[in-house]
């Protein structure tokens, strides 16, 4: 696939963090994501959502995240795409308007961990006209240093592994 270095300069390897009910069913989610970002991944790590009651009222209780992992890097210029298409594929998944998923595009870079929202903060950073980029982690002395703003989640040593394994994928992706 060409120079390693050369790819880590202009993509970011993505991850899908889930946020579902054990029970909601991802067959159609995964289907969806393979058809427009390729193979993917199912990492074994499920966590329980504890660290904020924020979609408890849409999707209930007892919330539970893990990531799916796009095998092939995410060119930069593609990452807008992306976020929409992880919202079009919320908004499928819907049942009497409210989400039964929740995707957040999460891309790990070799200098830093970035979250795409549709929300706009202070931190945030705009790529397109309804999507947002924000540095949630910056990789300093070999290990991922975070930011006042940094979600509670990522800030876990859980969550910091898959991140220093995504990163290792990147960079040695070929």
């Amino acid at each position: 696939m060409g120079n390693p270095r050369l790819i880590s300069q202009k993509s970011g390897q993505a991850l899908i963090g889930i946020i579902r009910q054990k029970k909601a069913p991802l067959d159609d989610t995964l289907k969806e994501l393979t058809v427009h970002w390729g193979p993917l991944s199912k990492l074994d790590d499920t966590f329980p959502f504890i660290h904020t009651n924020y979609y408890q009222k849409e999707m209930g209780n007892d919330l539970i995240k893990e990531f799916i992992l796009i095998e092939t890097p995410v060119l930069y210029e593609n990452w807008a795409q992306l976020k929409k298409d992880c919202g079009r594929i919320e908004t499928m998944s819907s049942i009497h308007n409210k989400r039964s998923i929740n995707l957040d595009p999460t891309l790990v870079t070799p200098h830093n961990v970035i979250l795409l929202s549709f929300k706009n903060y202070y931190h945030r950073i705009p790529i397109s006209s309804s999507i947002f980029a924000e540095l949630t982690l910056i990789y300093k002395d070999k290990e991922y240093a975070e930011l006042p703003w940094t979600y509670p989640d990522f800030k876990t040593p859980a969550y910091r592994q898959i991140l220093l394994s995504t990163r290792k994928k990147l960079l040695t992706h070929q």
